[in-house]
Parts: C-alpha cells; structure tokens; sequence
C-alpha cells in the first residue's frame, strides 16, 4: 500500500511537470537557504552560539554580471527589513558581523541583480530575499513530508527533493556538506522570481539533517563518509552549465529525473 501511495507521488508530480514548460535557460537567479546545524557541525569552533533553529539565507545570487551604480549602505535599509534580516539572514560565524555578510553578499552577488530589466537597489534586492524566504518556507515543506531534523535518522536526497518538488512543482538542488549532511536547499528562479527546474546532482545519497552540532559525535554508520567539502558558487554554475549544454530540454529533464528517481525507489523493493 506504501508502495502504490508513493508510486502514485510520481505519476502527479510527472503530470504536473509535463504541463508546466520551462526551459531551463530562463534561470535568472539563485536563491540559497542553509541549514546552520549543517554548517556548524565539522567546524564548532567557528561558529556562535545558539544557532537559529529554522533555515536561514545564504543568499540570493544573480546570473547577471552587470554592475549597478549602488552602492551598500545600512542606513538605506529600513528598521523592519533590516529586524528580518537579523532573524533569517545572520551571520553565524564568530569572525563576522550581520552587516559585514549582508555587505559581502551585497558586494558579491546583489549589485548584479536586476528586476525588470532595471537595476535593483539595496532595498528593492534585501526586500525580494526576504519574501522569497517567507515564499518557499523549507522548514514547513519539510515538515509536512515528516523529515524532521535527526541525529541518527539520515534522509534519501530524492526524497528530499520530491517533498520540496511537491510545494514548488520544480527541482531544487540539494548542496551536502563532507557527503555527510544536508547543508543547502537551493531554489532556482527565473527573471521574474519564479521558480524553475534547477541542475540534478547528489542522487542516491542519504543525507543528515541534524538536529544538533553534536550529530558528528553518533554520526550513524550506515552513511558513507569522505572529503569535508562544502557546495560553492563555481559548482553549482557547472552544474548549471552542464544542463545548459544537455540536449534535453528542461521538459525532457525533469521527466527523466523523475523517471529515474521511480527505478531507483524500485529496485529498492
């Protein structure tokens, strides 16, 4: 019965990505929410204490590489927007204050973004991170498939996506940490903030999604473990190159990856 329930899963998340054509060249931007349990677990010492208990931002990077003409100041964010930040976009290491990361992402990635073909400004780019984090709310979608954080109880990354695929009707890219956790939930959009496929990676890993820092010291057996390595920028544009350069369409790739998925699932009954 749990077999038929998940199969049937499939069968409506294909339906609704074959009437749903994107094609994959209209990713426009990136949106990264992290997981700070993840971040913190190989390296403790780094990070502050009383680590926020939801997902928070990591950022929200353009494809653009044209400059705007603004530049970051504080004070042109208001009090509010600036309070959500804090919340949902802190700085979680000891070496680096809230608003030197916002100066950094602002720096690296939202002097690029653009909105209508206009540049976007420091608070129209701040404003547009924070709805899109309210707007696809991981720790909800999450939930409401029960994977919940656990020290002991890893999760299949198809799994992960598929839950996340259910509430977005897209494929979001899972970034692991030392192939051990579940560090990143990253969400692709086009120009107009909608989300569209992402590249596929990492299937067939079961992942942490731990619950506490200390994960590391019961780390369950059963995962396999390898180089610390965290998910960068440089990877997830190769990614994004390599199914720029497929020949399949963004249509035929997210039939194939659910197609795929399905067998995978299958041979494991």
């Amino acid at each position: 019965m749990v077999q038929v329930q998940f199969a049937g899963l499939y069968l409506l998340a294909l339906i609704s990505i074959l009437v749903t054509e994107i094609n994959g060249n209209d990713r426009a931007f990136k949106l990264a929410l992290e997981w700070p349990n993840s971040f913190c677990i190989e390296q403790k010492s780094k990070c502050k204490e009383n680590l926020p208990s939801d997902w928070i931002i990591h950022g929200l990077w353009p494809k653009s590489k044209v400059k705007s003409r603004y530049m970051f100041n504080l004070s042109d964010i208001s009090n509010h927007t600036r309070k959500l930040m804090k919340n949902w976009w802190p700085s979680i290491t000891n070496n680096r204050t809230d608003e030197d990361l916002w100066r950094h992402e602002w720096e690296k990635h939202g002097i690029f973004a653009k909105e209508n073909g206009s540049d976007m400004t420091l608070t129209q780019y701040f404003e547009k991170t924070i709805h899109l984090k309210t707007k696809y709310n991981i720790s909800q979608f999450l939930e409401k498939c029960n994977i919940t954080p656990s020290d002991s109880n890893p999760y299949k990354v198809e799994q992960i996506k598929l839950c996340i695929f259910e509430k977005t009707e897209h494929v979001p890219f899972i970034c692991q940490r030392c192939e051990k956790y579940m560090l990143e939930v990253r969400i692709c959009l086009d120009k107009s903030f909608v989300a569209v496929n992402c590249s596929d990676a990492n299937n067939g890993m079961k992942l942490l999604y731990p619950k506490t820092v200390s994960a590391s010291r019961i780390f369950p057996s059963n995962i396999r473990t390898g180089a610390c390595t965290t998910c960068s920028d440089q990877i997830q544009i190769q990614n994004s190159d390599l199914v720029g350069r497929s020949k399949y369409s963004s249509l035929e790739f997210s039939y194939l990856w659910l197609l795929l998925s399905f067998c995978s699932w299958c041979l494991l009954f």
